[in-house]
């Protein structure tokens, strides 16, 4: 005799770069190969000047932050939360999978002589990283 299932039943759904991975047993080097074509295909820095900068400087002011507050930005792109972050007075670090974002993050930063620091990581082992270097 089978028991009835209480509550709803449960569905697993997969993103498509999952299901690769688990059918093809794909090697880190070719999951981030298929993590960062779709922030190849455009020029998302331009998008992110035009749409994502106000929002995230909104959000930001709104956020209450004492100054020196520790932040790790991830999946930071062009530093558009990272950069408003840092001059309101948090020390800040944006972290990134993508060169290219990270690379106009960082003249943002020198441009406007924030201490930022940007790297280049996956987030799946980030915070693991980072608290190993305090």
């Amino acid at each position: 005799m089978i028991a009835p299932r209480s509550g709803p039943t449960k569905y697993c759904r997969h993103t498509s770069l999952e299901k690769e991975m688990i059918t093809q047993h794909l090697s880190i080097d070719q999951m981030k190969d298929s993590m960062r074509a779709p922030w190849i295909a455009g020029d998302y820095g331009a998008i992110a000047r035009e749409m994502g900068a106000p929002e995230a400087e909104s959000f930001v002011a709104r956020m209450e932050l004492e100054p020196g507050a520790r932040v790790l930005d991830i999946a930071c792109g062009t530093g558009n939360a990272t950069i408003p972050l840092a001059c309101r007075g948090a020390r800040a670090t944006g972290l990134d999978m993508m060169p290219h974002l990270l690379e106009e993050a960082r003249a943002r930063t020198a441009r406007e002589g924030l201490p930022i620091r940007f790297d280049e990581r996956l987030c799946r082992n980030a915070s693991q990283q980072e608290s190993q270097k305090t």
